[in-house]
């Protein structure tokens, strides 16, 4: 009878190692898993500023393009004008011949 009790107890003892073990394991995964989650949550918040950035240079990109292409037009208006006056033409005369080459 005493060795049942003593195998009884080994094989409680053995269980409850066993379980600990697998407690211990499933807590290491859900830590790993948070840490992952956490680490995922991180490279999608830089890659989202990243895109941000990528999107607000190309806008300024865009937005200097059109103010140099404004300011150059300006510039060719004004010698366009310059040009008429010297030669006395009025600005309708202008007007014409660039209707005339565009279209």
């Amino acid at each position: 009878q005493v060795r049942e009790q003593q195998k009884y107890i080994s094989s409680q003892i053995r269980q409850r190692v066993k379980q600990r073990r697998a407690e211990k394991l499933h807590q290491l995964e859900e830590a790993l898993r948070a840490e992952w989650q956490k680490a995922q949550e991180e490279k999608m918040k830089a890659l989202e500023k990243l895109f941000l950035s990528s999107l607000r240079a190309v806008g300024e990109g865009h937005r200097q393009a059109k103010e140099n292409v404004s300011k150059q037009l300006n510039v060719i208006v004004i010698e366009v004008l310059d040009v008429l006056e010297v030669l006395r033409l009025p600005v309708s005369w202008f007007v014409y011949c660039f209707v005339c080459v565009c279209f």
